[in-house]
């Protein structure tokens, strides 16, 4: 079996190429489980956390939703902030699977 190798991009090479990105080489399992981590994380938080808050604590449904949009954003600003330090381990020599954990 033959391994394809390619050079990792950085995070800042992709946002500013994402043309050129079109197509992303990642393990068909890798990309089924992280797609399905996903829709759980988001059905949680959007649509079953409101209804929690509503229930039994009684928080009016504005609140509520609200309050669930916090950590999916918080999520966005940490992704961000994780493709920014990854790219300077990366120009600082650390190897890619140390930066990738």
């Amino acid at each position: 079996m033959q391994m394809h190798t390619h050079t990792p991009h950085t995070y800042t090479h992709i946002l500013t190429h994402a043309h050129a990105h079109t197509h992303v080489h990642i393990q068909k399992g890798t990309k089924t489980h992280t797609h399905l981590a996903s829709l759980r994380f988001h059905y949680t938080w959007l649509a079953w956390l409101p209804t929690f808050l509503t229930t039994t604590l009684s928080v009016d449904l504005t609140s509520a939703a609200h309050t669930a949009l916090l950590p999916p954003l918080a999520g966005v600003a940490a992704s961000g902030i994780a493709g920014v330090a990854g790219d300077g381990l990366l120009k600082l020599g650390v190897p890619t699977h140390v930066v990738r954990k």
